[in-house]
């Protein structure tokens, strides 16, 4: 399955946007994620630094593609 906050990606859940689904890769869970996929085992995130800071660029809030075993807690 494949859920993502962005309307405009096949995967749109209306309820990911209301923090009723928490997801989790390799068991940690996932601050900012913005799209993740189950099957592929993807998880696209906001980036952030070593204090857990989101990092801001020049043209936005950089993005990084995560891979393991993404999981999803309903109601969580």
């Amino acid at each position: 399955m494949r859920l993502s906050v962005r309307p405009e990606d096949p995967g749109f859940c209306k309820f990911a946007l209301n923090g009723k689904v928490t997801v989790y890769l390799d068991g940690k869970r996932l601050n900012y994620c913005i799209t993740a996929d189950d099957e592929e085992g993807t998880a696209l995130v906001c980036a952030t630094d070593k204090n857990g800071r989101l990092i801001i660029e020049y043209d936005g809030i950089r993005q990084e593609v995560l891979t393991g075993r993404v999981e999803f807690v309903w109601g969580a």
